[in-house]
């Protein structure tokens, strides 16, 4: 039986999240939600705040890869961005980049762009 979208979803985001720590980040958060909002996984890597979507595809070829996360997914993603940030109590803010993860669900091999994408606050 075939994995629905949640589990394929949830596996990526899985991956990922041990690609993440494999890289020395911490997980701070996974499916923060806020108002319509969501982002996949928020990690703190060094100094900076990543926040991280994340798309498991059976299959993909590079030329589809900067379609993925459309103007409109941006936005959600920055709206969830700005809402957890100002859920934070540090006086300072960290820096912030949204990456975006690719995940093949053949092999489960990971396509992790980092600074994706920047909007502008």
């Amino acid at each position: 039986m075939p994995n629905s979208t949640v589990s394929d979803g949830r596996i990526g985001e899985d991956v990922v999240v041990a690609y993440l720590r494999k890289n020395g980040c911490s997980i701070e958060r996974r499916n923060f939600r806020l108002s319509g909002a969501e982002v996949d996984i928020i990690a703190r890597c060094a100094d900076t705040l990543h926040f991280v979507e994340v798309k498991r595809w059976r299959s993909f070829d590079s030329s589809e890869l900067e379609y993925a996360i459309d103007r409109r997914k941006q936005h959600r993603i920055a709206r969830a961005c700005r809402g957890y940030l100002a859920s934070l109590r540090e006086t300072e803010f960290p820096e912030v980049s949204f990456d975006v993860a690719f995940v093949d669900a053949s092999d489960d091999s990971i396509r992790y762009i980092d600074r994706a994408f920047d909007i502008e606050w």
